[in-house]
């Protein structure tokens, strides 16, 4: 009796002191815990989720260079023909990402672009028709474009700190420029060159008005298409680099350089002079000497109606604001 007594108190005790902890483990003392097994009054496992995905916003200045194709560079040797022209461009902007691997931005640009015919005066004999023509223009453009941009890397859930260290990405959109070619008076025999800018669109260099035809626009619609790379610097900073096309439409894109269709064969002295400059002596963009120089043939066409591009290369500080908004306390 004894012994079924002290058997009985030793069975109680087990059972209250599994019981005092909200668990029962009777189980336990006939064999080990399977896995996977739950005993009574056991926490149930919590299931483990990635920290959501939060969206941000930056904002963004740069600067870079600026390229431009058309009838003043030449296919034959495209590098070798804009390098001599090379410009600069600044921009500001602001990027709001809509997903993990999709963001939009705004931008405004400012960009100048150049071209000089008397960059031939070296090239091959084919090319020497251009040099003849001796045209030169400068266009500051203006350019406000929404585009979406496409992150490559496999992005991070969370907040600033998880966005990965490098980040290539592609973008295209949608751009409306603002611009007006502008060029330099003939120099004097002694080659001087102005120091003024003055409007070519404003001489009617390819007598739109007497064939009755419209004037180019000075608003055109683009394309922009590129590449290029973010590089974390910390939490709130970024560096990136990148580089992009502007394909052109419209009227206003055939005449970045005022250039497009035939030369003019009115009576207008002053659209004359700007229309065609084969016989100026000295180049009236840098007073360099002309060699050669001569009359233009008339009967071939000034350009080749195609549009212009140009081409933008960026550098950018962004910056990554607050993701969330702070409400003040109130005391």
């Amino acid at each position: 009796m004894i012994r079924i007594f002290n058997l009985s108190l030793v069975f109680f005790i087990l059972v209250s002191a599994n019981l005092s902890f909200g668990q029962f483990r009777i189980p336990h003392l006939f064999g080990k815990k399977k896995p996977g097994t739950q005993w009574y009054g056991e926490p149930k496992a919590v299931a483990k989720f990635k920290q959501p995905y939060k969206p941000r916003s930056s904002v963004g200045f740069g600067i870079g260079t600026s390229n431009y194709y058309g009838e003043l560079t030449t296919y034959r040797y495209p590098v070798a023909s804009i390098l001599k022209m090379t410009r600069w461009n600044i921009s500001a902007n602001y990027t709001k990402n809509l997903s993990p691997k999709f963001s939009a931005r705004i931008a405004l640009t400012y960009a100048r672009i150049i071209g000089d015919d008397n960059n031939f005066k070296k090239a091959p004999p084919i090319l020497l028709p251009k040099y003849i023509r001796g045209l030169h223009f400068r266009n500051d453009l203006k350019e406000f474009s929404l585009v979406g941009l496409l992150d490559l890397t496999s992005p991070k859930n969370g907040g600033l700190d998880n966005r990965q260290r490098i980040r290539p990405y592609l973008f295209g959109g949608i751009a409306l420029t603002s611009h007006n070619p502008k060029g330099r008076d003939t120099t004097t025999f002694s080659g001087s060159v102005s120091k003024s800018w003055l409007s070519l669109r404003s001489f009617d260099t390819e007598g739109q008005s007497d064939l009755g035809q419209k004037q180019y626009s000075t608003i055109l619609l683009a394309i922009p298409l590129g590449g290029g790379l973010k590089i974390k610097l910390n939490t709130r900073f970024d560096i990136s680099m990148e580089a992009g096309l502007r394909a052109t439409f419209g009227s206003g894109g055939k005449y970045l350089d005022d250039v497009s269709g035939n030369y003019y064969t009115g009576s207008n002295i002053d659209t004359k002079r700007f229309s065609d400059r084969s016989r100026e002596i000295f180049s009236a963009r840098t007073g360099d000497k002309r060699i050669n120089s001569t009359f233009a043939d008339l009967t071939l066409s000034r350009g080749n109606k195609r549009q212009d591009w140009y081409f933008l290369t960026c550098f950018q500080l962004n910056y990554y604001l607050d993701q969330d908004i702070k409400c003040p306390v109130v005391r």
